[in-house]
């Protein structure tokens, strides 16, 4: 059994923010939504792996030497 990520398209992405509070893009849907080529994003994983510890986690991050990527989005009313 594998996990297959909720992932839906770029144009999707308000009306699950009102209904549900979170989105989950794919590469496409990000680059569609960010104006991005995909090939952009390749530049990303090699700086993932010099990320500094969490220091807003109650150890201060010291349990791991690795942070995820995570962003978020506000609408405008």
């Amino acid at each position: 059994m594998s996990f297959q990520p909720p992932i839906i398209p770029a144009t999707e992405v308000p009306a699950a923010l009102r209904e549900r509070g979170y989105a989950v893009l794919g590469r496409d849907g990000l680059c569609e939504l960010a104006g991005l080529v995909s090939s952009a994003l390749d530049a990303l994983p090699p700086s993932w792996n010099d990320l500094p510890l969490d220091g807003f986690l109650r150890d201060g991050g010291r349990y791991r030497s690795r942070g995820t990527p995570a962003s978020s989005w506000t609408a405008h009313r």
